[in-house]
């Protein structure tokens, strides 16, 4: 009755342990999958953030330049604009005042438009981060959930297969230690 009881048993232990590390490598598996697709998402959204940071810089690079090249014309007009060609070494003192003057305006302006340009950066750089950390986050936590979900489901069938595994062994020692009495003695002997 053991040697039945334990073959029963063990096929049915060892269908379970089957089934069991079945579904733990779906579930391995699938694990994987969404754990390289989050890795794929935040990669290719920290390229296109990086992108467009790189792209708002160079923006930033040609709008300096850009002003930078309107102050040298302001100043390089000053002279010409009090009737002294481009000679500063002859100015008077009301002159030299009038150049001051100009300078200190036009380095007034560039030093606004400059100011009022970093202003603009800097909304723009904090609004592409903002947009790609609210998108990254809409996109990624829905997966870190599945993957957390799909860790504890892991873990979960990993006890079950150890005691299926251990139930399996169980029944397989009772059908061998059965079967061992069940087996004809011809020696003569008797027990």
């Amino acid at each position: 009755m053991g040697f039945l009881l334990g073959a029963f048993g063990k096929q049915m232990a060892g269908t379970r342990y089957r089934s069991l590390q079945a579904r733990l490598m779906h579930i391995s598996s699938r694990a994987r999958r969404v754990h390289n697709q989050m890795d794929r998402l935040q990669k290719a959204l920290e390229r296109n953030k990086k992108a467009e940071l790189n792209a708002l810089s160079a923006q930033n690079t040609m709008a300096n330049l850009t002003v930078q090249q309107q102050l040298s014309s302001a100043l390089q007009q000053i002279l010409p604009s009090l009737g002294l060609g481009s000679d500063a070494k002859s100015m008077t003192t009301e002159q030299q005042a009038q150049y001051n003057a100009k300078y200190n305006e036009a380095n007034s302006a560039y030093q606004m438009s400059k100011a009022r340009m970093d202003t603009e950066i800097a909304m723009q750089k904090q609004q592409i981060e903002a947009y790609y950390d609210d998108y990254q986050e809409s996109l990624i936590e829905p997966l870190k959930m599945e993957e957390e979900e799909l860790q504890s489901e892991k873990e979960r069938l990993e006890s079950q297969v150890t005691m299926a595994k251990q139930d399996y062994e169980a029944c397989q020692k009772m059908e061998q230690a059965d079967a061992k009495m069940l087996q004809p003695n011809y020696t003569g002997a008797q027990g």
